[in-house]
């Protein structure tokens, strides 16, 4: 499957997935977003602390929960965090209004500035299945957003502002499928044709099934979608076919889950999920389940 943004492994598929039971606290942060990356045979876990000028990623062992080291750049502020299929870190920052892209590889050293200016308006990015590198777009003045290619250093709309019912695109990751998904905070989730752009229709709706404005969203070793809920303390699973509701994945408040913020698949198949009430990372196992081979 082609999507980057906190995207498990693909060696295995979950076939049957229920019974979730609240595994041990790694480590205490306060956490906006969360990634896993597997350089080499290990799987690391980067946390984003988002906290003004003071901003940070921290990298720890996903396995063990043992601090590694904290990275960053100078900044106002990062409010995203990305690996890619490259093993590459992406996070995005205000610097004078503007937002600049940087990259780090997977031990946290920095790789340069992908993008930036006061002209730019960047809020996520990612690399689709053709190894390109999309971002969500706002342009100056008039605050439109749309979904860019980069070709650098040019940049080729994919999904024009409005396409679909786009009003206000927060974040978005390449399905299983190939097609883009996109989590609109007016519109729900919206799909598009990962190669042409074209709209394939509203995939949630906004507030189906109690899905939040703006999620941040992740497909799961499933093919399903994962969502952070922060009103109900959970984690909810829409269909990776349809978009329908399938159940609360995490219960309310299960393993002491307050303010759920972002989510991500480990070593394992175990999901990792920020618990921002509490500044923690919490981890989650099956308790039930049947792995086959994906086609």
């Amino acid at each position: 499957p082609g999507g980057d943004m906190m995207t498990p492994s693909t060696l295995l598929r979950a076939l049957v997935r229920r019974g979730l039971q609240a595994g041990p606290v790694f480590f205490a942060v306060v956490a906006l977003a969360l990634s896993v990356t597997a350089p080499r045979a290990r799987a690391d876990l980067l946390v984003l602390n988002s906290a003004g000028s003071s901003s940070h990623i921290k990298r720890f062992n996903a396995t063990t929960g043992a601090a590694m080291n904290t990275f960053g750049y100078t900044n106002e502020g990062m409010d995203s965090l990305t690996v890619t299929s490259l093993n590459e870190v992406l996070t995005n920052s205000n610097i004078l209004g503007g937002y600049d892209l940087y990259r780090f590889n997977a031990a946290g050293e920095y790789r340069g500035t992908l993008l930036g200016g006061e002209q730019a308006g960047l809020t996520a990015a990612t690399r689709g299945p053709d190894g390109n590198l999309y971002v969500i777009w706002r342009d100056y003045p008039g605050e439109t957003r749309r979904i860019v290619r980069v070709d650098s250093p040019a940049l080729t709309t994919l999904v024009a502002a409005g396409a679909g019912g786009m009003a206000a695109p927060a974040w978005m990751a390449f399905g299983p499928d190939r097609n883009l998904y996109v989590s609109d905070a007016q519109a729900g989730i919206l799909r598009f044709d990962g190669t042409t752009g074209a709209a394939l229709g509203v995939f949630v709706a906004a507030g189906s099934g109690g899905l939040p404005a703006g999620a941040r969203f992740v497909f799961g070793p499933d093919g399903h979608l994962y969502v952070p809920r922060s009103s109900t303390n959970s984690v909810r699973r829409f269909a990776g076919g349809n978009g329908a509701l399938i159940d609360e994945f995490v219960a309310p408040a299960s393993g002491g889950l307050i303010n759920p913020r972002a989510v991500a698949f480990g070593p394992g198949g175990h999901l990792y999920v920020t618990s921002a009430g509490t500044r923690q990372v919490l981890r989650y196992e099956e308790q039930q389940h049947e792995w086959i081979r994906p086609d």
